[in-house]
């Protein structure tokens, strides 16, 4: 049966598919069953970017794209969140390559964070933005193989907190790349959208 025409487009299902406040992010989700680390206050909120670049293959004569003739090129799946809680682990998280140390003389309170060169222990399994719907049921955006991109500023001013935006990029896995049919079958991200039940 074909619905009829309306002047408005709400329905009785509208909060379901609203997702709305910051979210809570977690380091190496799991689950909702095992959601990970959780990894502090925000304010500013939470931005996940998917960053695909596609390309039109151009034919002679033909005055447009085509359907069908739309590659993916390119997903560089980023997560940008703005950090109030800065802990020694975040700011270590931050950090690409970062090491820590004790303190030494006269500094004996104190943990010495350092930067070096990126290995993979520095890569977190994944972080994820977790969001609700106005029904109340979770949505979870996943960026996979998450490391900083580096560019950590920090600015302090009167009357104000530190609140620095981090932006983590995704990366693929050499492993599932190596055993791929098609380099773009495992693109390093995740969306986990609740079910509708219907009654």
């Amino acid at each position: 049966m074909t619905e009829a025409l309306k002047t408005h487009a709400l329905t009785a299902n509208l909060p379901e598919s609203i997702i709305f406040d910051a979210g809570v992010l977690y380091k190496n989700f799991v689950s909702p069953a095992e959601p990970g680390d959780r990894l502090g206050a925000t304010r500013g909120g939470s931005e996940f970017a998917l960053n695909a670049e596609f390309r039109d293959i151009e034919v002679d004569g033909v005055p447009g794209p085509v359907k069908g003739l739309r590659r993916l090129v390119r997903a560089a799946p980023t997560m940008t969140i703005n950090l109030l809680s800065l802990t020694k682990d975040n700011l270590m998280m931050a950090i690409p390559g970062a090491t820590s140390e004790a303190g030494g003389t006269g500094l004996e309170d104190y943990d010495v964070i350092t930067g070096g060169q990126v290995t993979d222990e520095h890569y977190f399994d994944n972080i994820a933005l977790v969001a609700r719907t106005g029904s109340g049921k979770p949505v979870i955006f996943v960026i996979e193989n998450a490391l900083a991109d580096g560019a950590l500023s920090i600015s302090l001013a009167d009357q104000d907190e530190a609140n620095p935006s981090i932006t983590f990029n995704a990366h693929f896995d050499p492993v599932e790349l190596e055993n791929a049919e098609d380099l773009f079958e495992n693109l390093p991200f995740k969306i986990y959208y609740p079910k509708t039940i219907t009654p």
